[in-house]
């Protein structure tokens, strides 16, 4: 499977004939561009690699076959399908974003979170930090596994903008089960051991 960028955009990840697996391929193989600018949507059934593919990418697995080039050394910052919450520890999201390095504020939205501690946020609200700080990390390329999990509509639609504000900058590779969210937010869908679909961008053309 091949899948390109909009030709004249600036390529962040290339993925050449990756298989991925642990201890047999379960993805795979694959020929991936993600470039600057781009919203990359993958997509498919319960173990068909999705989530096993953004490790590969990360270098948590070596990939079974082929390789995941970083264009340029690019750097990846990653939301996990399930992040770690900070129960009993006396951390604001302000401290925590400092901490990781972190210096721009986010948009407005999100500024009466900022002063109070982690652990008295509620799950939609933890999310929607967490997925701005992965977008505010000094990375060229994004992952973000399961972004939408614990949002209700009004949040879902607080992360689709957030992408969005940053996603000229960067590449952004998207795993999520909900469609209606892909079709907001991606310029391209992946379909894991399937067919490729296409929504604004495909391998030779942009809409």
């Amino acid at each position: 499977m091949v899948l390109g960028a909009c030709p004249g955009a600036v390529t962040r990840l290339l993925l050449q004939g990756v298989v991925a697996g642990y201890a047999h391929p379960v993805v795979g193989p694959l020929d991936l561009t993600v470039a600057a600018g781009e919203v990359v949507g993958l997509v498919g059934p319960n173990g068909s690699g999705k989530t096993t593919l953004l490790a590969t990418i990360l270098g948590r697995i070596p990939p079974l076959a082929g390789q995941v080039v970083r264009v340029g050394g690019a750097r990846l910052s990653y939301l996990a399908q399930h992040p770690v919450r900070a129960e009993g520890v006396p951390l604001t999201a302000r401290e925590w974003f400092r901490f990781l390095g972190i210096a721009s504020e986010p948009p407005p939205m999100l500024l009466p979170l900022l002063d109070r501690r982690l652990d008295t946020l509620s799950g939609g609200q933890s999310q929607l930090l967490a997925i701005w700080g992965a977008l505010a990390l000094p990375a060229e390329v994004v992952l973000l596994d399961e972004p939408t999990n614990h949002l209700d509509p009004s949040h879902v639609t607080a992360a689709v903008q957030l992408i969005q504000q940053h996603a000229p900058e960067k590449g952004v590779i998207v795993v999520s089960h909900d469609r209606a969210f892909l079709d907001r937010v991606t310029t391209r869908l992946v379909t894991l051991g399937a067919r490729i679909e296409g929504s604004n961008c495909s391998l030779d053309t942009c809409a």
